[in-house]
């Protein structure tokens, strides 16, 4: 009993003296000291304690330090580099009752990283590289065993920020970066351990979470690579990447790497890079294999989806001067530009609000920093009802410039080649279009372009017009150039040449008749000379078996209507090939064609119709009234108006304007 008592006595003596020797070991001033040289010789920075130091013993020592501020070292003038407004940490219990402090984790509340490169290019983070952690991590390879040993000593243990903020200057580049809210777990025991770090922040007002896992973070930087897991969430894109992290003259990453954002455009702009208004740039999804080095990126084996469209190839994205410059390969399946065309795309020629859709701006500015050498091939590519097949093209963007080309396409029957060309200009954007048609079947063209097949048959077409303005309709509006239209073996559709020529004869005639008749051709000629915004032609020439029509007149882009007269010749079915040309079998009949491409109204020329026998006597007397009491402009006005009357909504401009006189 006495043996156990002097035991006891012998234990709480023991205690007692090292709950002393902890207490001693443990005060204010000594943590406050030791804490100070310790993140100094872990960063290479002065260490300055400017607030209050608090301990406690029980349960496990802990220490909470505040107001923490790190300088450049010999700078006593110079701006912190770091702040911490409470440092907080565990301290090791058997380390520190032999007499040596050992921090086993850290917690910053509020720490705040300036980083700074001056005009002269020196970088303020410098004294890092002289700390412990800076020194070994920065060590020569080549002498594996003491760096090994050296990076053993160095003790790291767990890491936690809260409320954390890093601010980035350029002054040469005029750049400043924030990143604010940083909140993070770090679990790295020593350098020759994994890394592991969870963690959320706010860069460019959007909430962003990373998290990291290197097995081997020192071999990273030692013998040059190490398996590396990367995870970035947020609203604008989510990525992920698993391969090998490289450290060679620059920091590499080699392996796969799958990507997705809600909006291409929305994305750009977040990193900085504002691709401007416009149509399209939505979803994206990337699959494939990633080589990031530190200026350029570039996928192999891709899988890329964007606004819905799926292509294979490869890219490389580079950062230069003057910004972004992408070069790619890309082949699609079936490449749809509707989504390029604004929201009116998706509607019919017929249903779309033309006014709305041609004040659409078109503004290149933005596209200024992005360079673009893009190589296109698709087995087929559709814009609304329009569709190529087997395409190969390019799209190139240098400052602000934009050239699209198509090498070789199929289309309808034919084949078609073009280019167009955007630059922005002072007075907003200068459009230029060529292209050439051999072969193509020109009535589902009219149908994609303006709703309606007038008129089908093997065409040929050579278009070269160029315009400028600050939105769609400004460009259309001012077009210029020429064009070449031939089509072969073809047939006006929906119409009865026998019927239209009964009623033009009689002036009985109020629009286009309605019928499922075709009349077929032989051929149709036309060459145009285009001024602003509207085409102009005086050799329109249609032949065929039983009709031979000439004529001139005019074609208006905006508002897609024609405007013109000319002579039908028309041979009735009965009558024999050898008549005479003004035999009784050809009715020659003047008329006038006003009204929208796709159903225009055709009237009797009103001279003509007063000398035509045949005709009603009662159209006859009213004609002949309206001429003597009116001028020939003033009667063109009302037979406008009658063909105003049967499309109401049409925007029919002044005759004086738009029937050639």
């Amino acid at each position: 009993m006495k043996r156990l008592v002097t035991i006891l006595v012998a234990c709480v003596v023991v205690a007692l003296a090292g709950f002393a020797l902890l207490v001693f070991s443990v005060s204010d001033e000594r943590v406050r000291v030791s804490a100070a040289a310790r993140l100094a010789e872990l960063t290479g920075f002065s260490a300055e304690i400017r607030g209050l130091t608090d301990v406690s013993v029980f349960p496990v020592p802990r220490f909470e330090i505040g107001n923490v501020v790190f300088t450049e070292p010999g700078r006593a003038d110079a701006e912190a580099v770091a702040s911490i407004d409470i440092l907080k940490g565990r301290v090791a219990l058997l380390p520190l009752l032999l007499g040596r402090f050992e921090v086993g984790g850290f917690t910053l509340i509020r720490p705040r990283l300036n980083l700074v490169v001056d005009r002269q290019g020196r970088a303020n983070w410098t004294p890092v590289r002289h700390g412990s952690v800076g020194s070994v991590l920065g060590a020569p390879p080549g002498t594996p065993a003491a760096n090994t040993s050296s990076a053993g000593a160095v003790r790291l243990g767990d890491l936690r920020i809260e409320d954390g903020a890093v601010v980035f200057v350029d002054q040469n580049a005029g750049i400043r970066e924030e990143v604010s809210a940083i909140n993070a777990e770090a679990a790295w025991p020593d350098l020759l351990s994994g890394l592991t770090v969870r963690s959320s922040m706010v860069w460019h007002g959007e909430i962003v979470t990373v998290s990291i896992d290197a097995d081997t973070p020192y071999s990273f930087l030692q013998s040059g690579s190490a398996t590396l897991r990367l995870g970035i969430e947020s609203v604008v894109a989510n990525a992920t990447f698993e391969g090998e992290a490289r450290y060679t003259a620059d920091p590499q990453l080699e392996g796969e790497i799958a990507m997705s954002a809600p909006s291409l455009r929305g994305l750009a702009r977040w990193i900085g890079r504002d691709p401007g208004l416009g149509a399209g740039l939505n979803a994206l999804e990337i699959n494939g294999r990633l080589s990031l080095l530190p200026h350029a990126v570039t996928v192999s084996d891709l899988s890329l989806t964007l606004d819905g469209n799926t292509a294979e190839g490869g890219f490389k994205l580079s950062e230069t001067e003057e910004g972004v410059d992408l070069q790619a390969t890309l082949a699609f399946d079936d490449l749809d530009l509707s989504v390029y065309g604004g929201p009116e795309a998706a509607a019919s020629p017929a249903e779309i609000d033309r006014t709305k859709a041609f004040a659409l701006p078109v503004d290149l500015a933005g596209l200024k920093t992005v360079a673009l050498d893009i190589r296109l091939s698709a087995a087929s590519v559709r814009y609304r009802d329009f569709a190529l097949q087997e395409t190969a093209g390019t799209v190139t963007l240098r400052g602000g410039t934009l050239d699209v080309g198509i090498g070789e396409a199929a289309l309808y029957g034919g084949m078609a080649q073009g280019a167009l060309s955007a630059k922005p200009v002072a007075e907003g954007t200068r459009a230029k279009i060529s292209m050439t048609i051999d072969g193509s079947d020109i009535g589902p063209i009219l149908t994609a372009l303006a709703g309606a097949t007038p008129v089908r048959g093997a065409s040929r077409a050579r278009v070269s017009l160029a315009g400028r303005g600050e939105t769609i309709a400004d460009i259309v509006g001012s077009l210029a150039g020429e064009a070449t239209l031939a089509i072969e073996q073809g047939a006006v559709t929906g119409l009865d040449v026998e019927q239209v020529a009964e009623m033009l004869n009689s002036g009985r005639v109020e629009g286009w008749p309605t019928t499922d008749t075709e009349t077929e051709f032989t051929k149709l000629t036309a060459s145009f000379t285009a001024t602003e915004g509207s085409a102009a032609t005086d050799d329109f020439r249609l032949t065929g078996p039983n009709v031979d029509v000439k004529g001139d007149g005019e074609l208006h882009f905006l508002s897609a209507a024609i405007a013109g007269h000319g002579t039908a010749k028309i041979r009735s079915s009965e009558s024999e090939a050898g008549d005479d040309a003004d035999g009784e079998a050809v009715l020659s009949i003047p008329f006038v064609i006003e009204g929208p491409v796709s159903r225009p109204s055709l009237y009797p020329d009103p001279v003509w119709l007063t000398k035509n026998p045949e005709a009603n006597p009662e159209d006859i007397a009213r004609t002949r009234e309206e001429i003597r009491q009116s001028t020939p402009e003033e009667i063109i006005d009302d037979l406008v108006r009658r063909g105003a009357d049967l499309f109401p909504g049409y925007p029919h401009r002044n005759s004086l304007e738009t029937v050639p006189q």
